[in-house]
This record gives C-alpha cells, structure tokens and sequence, in this order.
C-alpha cells in the first residue's frame, strides 16, 4: 500500500513523476523514476535530494502520514508544517483527505501558516493560533477561536487578516528594511 501511496502523493506534488517502485528484496526502499532521471529514496532519506524540489521532498513524509493513518499505525497525529512548500490548494486537498481517514479513536492536530486553510468552513472551535509576547522573549500564548467568533456567520479568515488574534507578523518592519535603501529613517 505504501508505494501506491507514495506514488499518488508525489505525482500530485510533481507532474513529472512517471511512477515509484519499491525495490525487490529490499526493505524500505524506493526508486522514483522521471523521464530522463531517477531517484532512490532508503529508509525515509532521498538519495540525492538535490533532484527533489523541497515540495517534493515533502510528499515523503505526508505519504508516510497517510499511510500510518489509514492502517490505523497511530492514534495521536501532529501533522506540523509539512506543506510549507506546497501549494496551498494541494495543501488543503491533503488536509481533507486526512480528515476523511481519522478513525474514531484518532485526533488530528494540523499547523500551517496558510491563511487558505480558513476558508475551508470547519467549525471556530477547531482553531488555535499562537502568539509570541513582544514583552517576554520565552511567552508564546495559544488563542481559541471560539473565544472571540461566537456566530458562524462570521469569517475567520476575515477575523484573522484583522489580526483579532494579535498573531499576524508585523510586516511594517519588513517594510521599514526598504527604508533603509531609499535613506529614509527606519
């Protein structure tokens, strides 16, 4: 099942792919074929990751989460920014995908940074997002969505560009870097 897996995952990752093979009498080991190369994949480590892209690369370790979700391998899942290469549309079909194979006795935690993900219209309660103190270098706080959204006719994406949370990046500092080229005041 694994190679099946993986196959699908990294030909939605990479068009390129023709196929992947495990390789006979061996454990654990993959050739993913493209048309004029070739890329072995042993125990979980791409070979010469170098002819990989990073999204790519990626949809190894999400084929493995799929795999060990769907043989019921784990109970607890911490799926944590494994699509940060990822196109966000192929991100939020993986994310459902996920949700479709949670067992009864499984939770899910997933982390992203993709805003996407919010209009997927899963309930306020499903969501927490973190913030770092600027007033204490080691406090990181969690905020509950449904502490603040009490009508689902609210947006959540909306709320969160709003920066309601206060866990948006202060990208006025990224803009005042530009400042420092054009001999403005930073």
């Amino acid at each position: 099942m694994y190679a099946a897996v993986l196959e699908k995952t990294l030909q939605a990752l990479d068009p390129r792919i023709i196929n992947v093979e495990k390789i006979r009498d061996t454990e654990k080991t993959f050739i993913i074929r493209f048309k004029n190369q070739t890329v072995l994949i042993k125990d979980g480590y791409v070979m010469e990751p170098e002819k990989l892209s990073s999204g790519t690369a990626d949809g190894i370790g999400i084929a493995d989460l799929i795999t060990s979700m769907k043989l019921k391998a784990v109970d607890f899942i911490f799926c944590d920014e494994k699509f940060s290469h990822v196109h966000s549309e192929a991100e939020k079909a993986f994310l459902s995908l996920l949700l479709e194979l949670i067992g009864p006795n499984q939770q899910l935690f997933f982390t992203t940074h993709n805003t996407d993900v919010l209009d997927m219209n899963f309930p306020f309660h499903s969501f927490a997002f973190l913030r770092r103190e600027s007033s204490n270098e080691e406090s990181v706080s969690c905020v509950f969505a449904s502490e603040y959204l009490k009508k689902n006719t609210l947006s959540l994406k909306n709320a969160v560009e709003n920066d309601l949370f206060l866990s948006m990046p202060d990208t006025d500092r990224i803009y005042k870097i530009g400042n420092l080229f054009r001999g403005e005041k930073a």
